[in-house]
């Protein structure tokens, strides 16, 4: 008998290029002190409109409110709870206003007078949750995205190189031009470009990233009268924003999905006057094969001590997610094996929420729930190619797994395929069952006996508890 192979059953998704390079692809788990843990599950807490039926477009926390604002269709609503305790059985939904479309982005941000502002990329609506007004901006542009910063609203003016201010005093008034002796427009200045988002950074002070399509500037609010801002003229961002739909931000961290003249999609990020790309030959590959990477969204949550940003492109049925913490991509899913259904999430009473992009309901979001809304979560490991360093022929015995067991109620089940095609194809599922509640086994065998010098091996786990799964190593004769 020979000395064990490793199998590295406790890995990510390397995309690579081509499976003989790497086949290596993890759904729905990810690593945790180098053992997988099931990714975020979900469940279904309330219908946004009263059938369920239509489209979440936007998911917000207005701390100052104490409740959430939900796009759904065209209609605004807040979400809200009478119970401290359990916020899940006692939601309560309430319509606000209508908007003036039913589809497409929406961006939300909130000021310090009790003002809401909820742009769809039509118009700006203005939401006063003091005085229960609901009113439409006085626009004379065509508004992309919306934040607030310092006593203003500031938006992107979609088409061009501008980016607009509110006044101070009515955030229904956008001035064009000089008002007032003061001008309320900026213009990106670095490339010809056009503009299509306003972000303000956290952690970042009077810093404000306008994010063309193929460059980024950052601005600062220093109190000019005649414009509050000056461009930090040292540095910027040789990289715009493919979809400004991608942003997203937490700490001192912001992500996008980056582009430029000269390269295609690529994940961006920045903790302040840096730029950094998240790149990889597998990553680059994936995001040049894709067909329609400008409909695209992403969101960034915590599970646990790990900072997790989400990618998905609907229209090429995929979603990924890049773990900070680990510094490892994984691939994310529906229970078909779909692109994951999370759209846009929010932070609320110390649980995450999110609208989807498949109906006009509010889920909750947590690493406690392990089904996806009462469906079984496809949790999947395709292990790196087995192999000797000389490439000689062996005889795999078997495979023995570190794996928790012992702790669910329910049933689990583990299956467990061979391939020696390099994952081009895969042989019949071996399943078994997970030792119940109380019999705490440590460890998962499965004999596979096989002649070959090359061999991938994937793993499914089935059940509704968790699953906490080690490497493992292949005895071979």
């Amino acid at each position: 008998m020979s000395a064990p192979l490793p199998v590295d059953i406790a890995g990510s998704s390397t995309f690579g290029r081509y499976p003989r390079i790497s086949i290596c692809k993890t759904y729905n788990m990810i690593l945790s002190d180098d053992w997988l843990v099931p990714y975020s599950g979900y469940v279904n807490v309330k219908s946004i409109t009263k059938s369920g039926i239509g489209t979440g477009r936007a998911v917000f926390n207005s701390p100052r409110l104490g409740k959430m604002i939900v796009v759904a269709d065209n209609g605004v609503y807040s979400v809200s709870s009478n119970s401290d305790i359990d916020f899940v059985t006692s939601v309560e939904v309430n319509f606000i206003a209508s908007i003036g479309t039913f589809l497409g982005d929406v961006f939300i941000d909130e000021n310090e007078k009790q003002e809401i502002a909820i742009c769809d990329k039509s118009n700006i609506y203005i939401y006063n949750y003091g005085t229960g007004t609901f009113k439409k901006a006085n626009l004379d542009f065509i508004p992309g995205y919306v934040c607030f910063q310092d006593g203003r609203f500031v938006a992107s003016a979609t088409g061009t190189p501008t980016w607009r201010l509110s006044s101070v005093q009515d955030s229904t008034v956008w001035p064009a031009g000089v008002f007032n002796g003061a001008s309320f427009t900026g213009t990106l200045q670095t490339k010809g470009d056009t503009v299509v988002a306003t972000v303000r950074p956290p952690s970042r002070g009077n810093a404000l990233y306008i994010f063309g399509n193929i460059v980024t500037e950052i601005w600062y609010d220093v109190g000019n009268p005649l414009f509050p801002y000056q461009k930090q003229t040292s540095l910027n961002i040789d990289y715009g924003c493919l979809n400004a739909s991608t942003i997203a931000f937490t700490d001192n961290l912001v992500v996008w999905l980056g582009s430029n003249e000269k390269s295609g999609p690529v994940i961006m990020y920045t903790t302040g006057g840096d730029a950094n790309r998240i790149s990889t030959d597998g990553i680059d590959f994936l995001f040049a094969s894709l067909t329609n990477p400008s409909n695209s969204y992403g969101f960034i949550f915590r599970q646990a001590g790990h900072i997790i940003y989400q990618l998905t492109f609907p229209d090429d049925n995929t979603s990924i997610i890049y773990d900070f913490t680990t510094q490892k991509f994984f691939n994310v899913t529906d229970n078909k094996m779909d692109y994951h259904i999370a759209k846009r999430v929010a932070f609320f009473n110390g649980n995450y929420y999110f609208v989807s992009f498949n109906d006009a309901n509010l889920y909750q979001f947590s690493p406690n729930i392990y089904d996806l809304d009462g469906e079984v979560c496809p949790r999947i490991r395709n292990t790196s190619h087995i192999r000797k360093p000389d490439m000689s022929p062996f005889v795999l015995r078997d495979v023995t797994v570190q794996m928790e067991q012992g702790e669910a109620q329910e049933s689990q089940v583990a299956e467990v395929a061979i391939s020696l095609t390099g994952g081009d194809s895969w042989g019949n599922y071996y399943s078994q069952q997970i030792f119940p509640l109380g019999v705490r086994q440590n460890w998962f065998r499965s004999w596979i006996k096989v002649r070959t010098n090359d061999i991938v091996l994937q793993y499914r786990f089935y059940g509704d508890g968790r699953f906490v799964v080690g490497n493992g190593v292949a005895t071979i004769l």
